[in-house]
């Protein structure tokens, strides 16, 4: 594995999900900041999902135009601007800035797939687990020292810090040589073209039932640990566990997923998934329900790892798998919009929370066909390498 590469991706890849998830603990101080409200603030944890979800397709068109390291430079720096904008320019700047850093990230998602196809193509698989494990990682890490940080030297600051880390990265993309694709290749890989393939769809799917699924558990997740009788500063701490346990699952299963039986990895994914659901609304006892959080953890570090897999291994060149991601990560983002809205219109509905117990076994068990197909050997685009 090329050294300089994977420093320059790791270093980024850091940033992919800590930049804006770590305000969801700091939602509370934002309300008393802004004078925000529950409306307000609901629509303002989604808008990253959306601007997700509009920028994933067209990144695959500017590769050919911008070429993959200058792209991730003007990811990173997207990045940074969003998030000092955010920190410092009012409750519309808080908007604008999530806008800004969200778009920057939804480059930076696309790439990593594609990116790893193309530097690692003999080290797919170990790549995949370690970047998605750095991730994670600094996500979990984030999140755990937001609030104390925050106390001592204020959100706005906390926050606009990653914006001298994301420059460094900028200054990273930059620094390496800027390859751009053919125009032959280009021609050769529309959108259309790629999602022609059945399996195209299968990835797809895949990865929008593995992000309905986890948006739906991490947000709702804390509510179910109080309606089981247990504090929220109990559910605040499984939150942690699950990001936690999530990580060796995150490394571990790429690897583990290689030779025929990869197939069956992503079906046993989601299998794990719907028994740790099972789990979690039929524990009785805090042990069995912390049972419960490690075995759906350790689900939800494998899916989301088979899934970034799966856009680097069943595409046939690094611009396909930007096709595949960028459209796979559109679905996904809008079905994790709408997970979490559905979960809690189907509270309203019954009032209670075991019943939603088959709305999470189907997703599961779709998951897991979606996976078994998602993992074939077959790849998208043979003929265009």
């Amino acid at each position: 594995m090329n050294l300089q590469h994977g420093v320059v991706l790791g270093w980024s890849t850091l940033h992919l999900r800590a930049s804006f998830l770590m305000l969801t603990p700091l939602l509370l101080v934002l309300q008393a900041h802004f004078g925000l409200s529950h409306a307000t603030i609901g629509m303002l944890t989604t808008l990253p999902l959306l601007v997700f979800a509009a920028v994933s397709p067209f990144v695959g068109n500017w590769i050919p135009r911008c070429g993959m390291t200058r792209l991730f430079g003007g990811a990173m720096v997207l990045l940074a601007l969003g998030v000092v904008l955010r920190s410092y320019a009012g409750i519309t700047g808080l908007f604008a800035g999530t806008v800004l850093l969200s778009a920057g990230v939804a480059i930076g998602n696309v790439l990593l797939p594609t990116l790893t196809k193309a530097w690692y193509p003999k080290h797919t698989a170990l790549a995949t687990g370690i970047f998605v494990v750095a991730m994670n990682g600094m996500n979990a890490v984030s999140n755990a020292i937001v609030i104390p940080l925050a106390a001592h030297y204020g959100w706005q600051l906390v926050c606009a810090s990653w914006a001298a880390t994301a420059v460094v990265g900028a200054g990273l993309w930059f620094s390496l040589p800027n390859r751009r694709p053919t125009a032959r290749a280009h021609k050769e890989l529309s959108i259309r073209a790629v999602f022609s393939h059945y399996a195209a769809w299968w990835v797809a799917l895949f990865m929008g039932l593995q992000s309905l699924v986890y948006f739906s558990l991490v947000t709702w997740l804390p509510y179910w640990v109080v309606a089981k009788g247990y504090d929220m500063a109990l559910g605040g701490y499984y939150s942690f566990l699950f990001q936690l346990i999530s990580l060796p699952a995150s490394l571990l299963t790429p690897l583990l997923a290689q030779g025929r039986y990869r197939r069956h990895y992503g079906a046993a994914a989601g299998l794990i998934y719907l028994t740790g659901f099972y789990f979690v609304f039929a524990a009785q006892t805090s042990l069995w329900l912390t049972a419960a959080i490690i075995w759906i953890a350790l689900a939800a570090g494998a899916t989301f790892s088979l899934c970034m897999l799966a856009f680097a291994v069943r595409a046939a060149n690094p611009l396909i798998a930007s096709r595949l991601s960028g459209v796979g990560q559109a679905i996904a983002y809008l079905l994790a919009a709408i997970g979490p809205v559905g979960v809690g219109a189907l509270y309203g509905m019954y009032g209670s929370w075991p019943p939603l117990l088959s709305y999470f076994i189907g997703a599961c068990l779709l998951l897991a066909l979606c996976g078994y197909h998602a993992l074939h050997f077959t790849k998208v685009g043979e003929d265009a390498r």
